[in-house]
């Protein structure tokens, strides 16, 4: 009898020793399961709108996970419609998600304000870095500014000071931007020397030019000189000549420029 009571003692240590652990495991997994409680959204800085909540997937209630984090980012990526997407977590049990989301602008006018002698129409259709309707961003923005500058002096303008204003027009994701120049230094043609072996004389060369001693110096009409130049050598039978620019002195002083033109007829 006593064997007996025994046996029924140590089977139900056994069945406590059994549960009783389970029952703490299953008490600290309850604690440590991280639940969202709210998710807030908000879009450039201004609180979502109802209709743009579905732009996030998960619920409240859901059990906090990075992938299915990491996964809503990207499928907010994917719509195209946003340029940053952070998202913010406050709390350990308890979870508060706030989605910051940016929205992707578009340009919709660029202007350029300065002098009448700036070649609006053509600084316009040859930026590539921002175009009318197309992206905007403060990168695009920096290399349009440098692009725009470059066309300037290619036109003869030097030195710009180019300021750029971009205005928001909300709620469209639209900017436009004016592009103001302050200032551009220009030089004139000081002098014009050709070398190497000018077979025609340097008088008819200089009568099929635009650039001129005395003239306000644009690189672009350089540009199409040589290729005159050129041409005119190759219509007495050098076909292949060149004409190129090899020295381009500028007198800061005097604001001029001095050039020196070697001529090759091959």
């Amino acid at each position: 009898m006593r064997k007996r009571s025994l046996t029924a003692a140590k089977w139900l240590a056994g069945i406590f020793i059994i549960f009783f652990p389970a029952y703490l495991l299953q008490a600290q997994m309850s604690e440590s399961i991280a639940l969202i409680t709210e998710i807030n959204l908000t879009i450039d800085e201004m609180p979502a709108g109802p209709d743009m909540r579905n732009l996030v997937p998960m619920k409240e209630g859901e059990v906090f996970s990075l992938k299915k984090i990491t996964e809503s980012i990207r499928q907010i990526y994917q719509t195209g419609l946003f340029s940053d997407v952070q998202v913010l977590r406050e709390g350990e049990q308890d979870i508060k998600l706030t989605y910051l989301l940016k929205r992707k602008l578009f340009v919709r006018k660029i202007d350029f304000i300065g002098s009448k002698e700036f070649p609006r129409k053509r600084l316009l259709g040859n930026l590539d870095a921002l175009k009318e309707e197309g992206p905007y961003s403060e990168s695009y923005l920096s290399r349009a500014v440098e692009e725009i500058r470059e066309m300037l002096r290619h036109e003869g303008f030097y030195q710009a000071d180019i300021e750029p204003v971009v205005e928001q027009n909300p709620p469209a994701p639209q900017v436009d931007i004016a592009f103001v120049i302050h200032s551009a230094k220009r030089y004139t043609v000081g002098k014009i020397d050709f070398s190497g072996d000018t077979i025609i004389p340097d008088r008819e060369l200089r009568k099929k030019m635009l650039t001129s001693e005395g003239k306000e110096f644009v690189p672009s009409e350089l540009e199409e000189d040589l290729e005159r130049i050129k041409q005119s050598y190759q219509d007495i039978d050098y076909q292949r000549a060149e004409a190129l620019l090899v020295e381009q002195n500028f007198d800061e002083r005097n604001e001029q420029v001095f050039l020196v033109i070697q001529v090759l007829p091959q």
